[in-house]
């Protein structure tokens, strides 16, 4: 059967109209997960008419100065003693890019405290585990020791910027 035989019968999405034959595209289900593609990829396409909320000016520089800049002022409002996780970053900034918060404080955190910034299961940035732990003392963030070693205790440490305040009409 040729591809436009094809174009209303099994082909919900229209991949093979968009350019997409193979379905190697993900879609997000109604929920907002990410459907798995035929490839074994895990990516979301944002669509011309999705109704989520427009994007913020960092969040299509994502990978830029501004994005950079965002981040960093942000982990610089973080307060001794407490953490946010890269991902909880990303999410106060508009943006599901938790990897690129991660590479902003890799290239360009040396003068931020790092320390603060950590997994979403709370350990530290990988390779300054016992570094982190020394700032992690001296500033009195709650820790919970394993066997696999010591993380953040996510429910108490962690910080939540306050809200903006709201807008007035």
């Amino acid at each position: 059967m040729s591809p436009a035989g094809r174009l209303g019968q099994g082909d919900p999405a229209g991949r093979l109209a968009q350019g997409d034959p193979a379905g190697r595209l993900a879609r997000s289900d109604s929920a907002g997960r990410l459907a798995r593609s035929a490839n074994g990829d895990r990516r979301r396409a944002r669509a011309a008419d999705d109704d989520r909320a427009p994007l913020r000016a960092y969040e299509l520089a994502a990978g830029t100065d501004a994005f950079a800049e965002a981040v960093l002022d942000l982990v610089e409002q973080i307060p001794p003693g407490r953490v946010m996780s890269y991902g909880q970053i990303a999410a106060e900034l508009g943006s599901r890019a938790s990897r690129q918060v991660g590479k902003v404080m890799a290239h360009g955190g040396a003068d931020a405290p790092w320390w603060r910034v950590v997994h979403a299961d709370g350990r530290p940035a990988d390779g300054h585990e016992a570094e982190a732990l020394r700032r992690y003392r001296a500033e009195g963030t709650r820790l919970r020791h394993g066997a696999s070693g010591y993380r953040i205790d996510m429910r108490s440490a962690t910080w939540h910027p306050s809200p903006p305040p709201p807008l007035v009409e």
